[in-house]
């Protein structure tokens, strides 16, 4: 049996859901940066991410759509380079309504995971999803940080405070709520 799995705080619940109902309100509280503030939450969370071109060329003038091409092709990747026109190219935020809104729903998610999880812990699939989701979370944090460089270090340590525990601990817990190896059935 894991250490601390027959600990069990008020309530009857095991001082693993306790925690993961914590991280779910967290969570929870973040979600509103991602539906509400989409702008705090990438200079928050992604600090080092740069904004992005609109549109590569100019705005796009939608009277005159498709555009005439008088020119040969090769000669339009000039106007790809910036020139003394560059100030009319339009940037947009790193993080968009559409990317806080996502973001948002992921969390959301994850905090359903968490709250399921901490009050069925003998379940499962729902263990196994909660622990896959934080998996899968700080991987993508993990990402962000090494190929992206979208993430600063202080946050990739915050989020390792949660994941990482979370994930350690559901490891060394994951045969104390009926997840051992599972044994057939005699037949008589």
């Amino acid at each position: 049996m894991a250490a601390g799995a027959g600990k069990k705080m008020g309530g009857g619940v095991p001082a693993l859901g306790w925690w993961l109902m914590v991280v779910g309100a967290v969570r929870l509280a973040v979600t509103w940066s991602g539906f509400f503030d989409a702008a705090a939450l990438g200079s928050t969370t992604y600090a080092h991410a740069q904004g992005a071109l609109a549109h590569p060329i100019r705005e796009l003038d939608l009277l005159n759509f498709p555009p005439r091409c008088a020119r040969p092709l090769n000669n339009i990747a000039s106007d790809l380079r910036p020139g003394p026109d560059a100030s009319k190219l339009r940037f947009t935020h790193a993080v968009t309504g559409v990317h806080g809104r996502t973001f948002g729903v992921w969390t959301l998610l994850s905090s359903t995971l968490c709250f399921l999880c901490a009050f069925n812990l003998d379940s499962r699939p729902i263990y196994a999803a909660t622990f896959m989701s934080f998996v899968y979370g700080y991987g993508h944090f993990i990402l962000e940080y090494l190929v992206y460089r979208t993430f600063t270090a202080a946050n990739l340590g915050t989020f390792a405070l949660v994941a990482v525990t979370s994930m350690v601990w559901m490891l060394l817990e994951w045969n104390s709520h009926g997840h051992g190896p599972r044994v057939a059935a005699k037949q008589s």
